[in-house]
């Protein structure tokens, strides 16, 4: 999102405001907060600022009018938080990130972000840890790539892990990752953590999409059907397909395509899938 507001500077000459929403932490920011930071940017004085949210937000859409402002709104909870940041001028663009997808905004144009394709992946490392390096050990770096599924941040971690340790085979690293039981312990360094960032979208489900989560990864099926899914979770299947939907929509799962019998089919992520087998220990044994 940063790189593609960089890409729209020209587009957008009357100047840029970025805002962190934090949507995937307990404390969202507030919509009135971030308006009294937009507002206070755009040169209106502090004691000018409105107290409520809907003032304010009347005043940041009155001041933007006319001009040609790009605002990134980054990481965004749902579409309450969103709305009163929304320019009213034509002339205004919105570059908005969220974990899901906040279908009921208006006027959006969706892309929806998969994980690498293995070019994009292999790039990523060689950019971090050599092209030279990666070169002679090329299988072991497709194979590090393949043991993170392709997902940016592993991907990102692995390579920071390489770089680390630069006199380390990339073989060691892989052997490392090779172990599923230890796989997201090593996919971890500083502040970046794969488990963690899955743990966020975990906090975030109700007990029913929890308890699909965790028992679906019990299964070594490639995909399943929601009535998999209603089985597995002792669940009504119109709840089962609500529960999937959610996850779907927080891409902790993954849509597979339409079987012979016209239902989708859901699949995990691999990582996903370890995550969700490490919660699994919560289930009683009956279970």
């Amino acid at each position: 999102a940063i790189h593609l507001a960089h890409r729209l500077r020209a587009a957008y000459p009357d100047g840029q405001l970025y805002a962190d929403l934090a949507g995937d932490t307990d404390h969202p920011a507030s919509p009135g907060t971030v308006l009294g930071t937009f507002l206070r940017a755009l040169g209106v004085p502090g004691t000018a600022v409105p107290e409520g949210c809907e003032e304010r937000a009347a005043l940041f859409r009155s001041v933007v009018a006319g001009r040609r402002l790009l605002v990134v709104l980054d990481n965004a909870a749902d579409e309450r938080q969103v709305r009163p940041l929304l320019p009213g001028g034509s002339g205004c663009g919105v570059l908005l990130t969220a974990r899901t997808r906040l279908s009921a905004i208006a006027g959006c144009h969706f892309v929806d972000l998969d994980v690498f394709p293995p070019v994009a992946a292999l790039a990523l490392v060689e950019k971090i840890v050599g092209a030279a390096r990666v070169a002679a050990e090329r299988s072991s770096a497709v194979a590090l790539i393949d043991l993170c599924g392709h997902l940016p941040l592993a991907v990102r971690i692995a390579a920071a892990r390489a770089a680390a340790s630069p006199d380390a085979p990339l073989a060691w690293l892989v052997a490392q990752l090779t172990d599923e039981r230890r796989r997201l312990d090593e996919l971890r360094i500083g502040d970046l953590d794969v488990r963690s960032s899955i743990a966020t979208g975990y906090a975030a489900l109700g007990e029913d999409e929890r308890r699909v989560l965790r028992r679906l990864a019990l299964l070594d099926a490639a995909d399943v059907a929601v009535w998999t899914v209603a089985a597995v979770a002792d669940l009504p299947v119109a709840a089962a397909q609500r529960a999937v939907r959610t996850l779907v929509d927080r891409r902790l799962l993954d849509e597979a395509g339409v079987d012979h019998c016209g239902q989708m089919r859901y699949r995990f992520h691999g990582l996903i899938k370890l995550f969700a087998r490490e919660r699994a220990d919560e289930e009683p044994a009956e279970a």
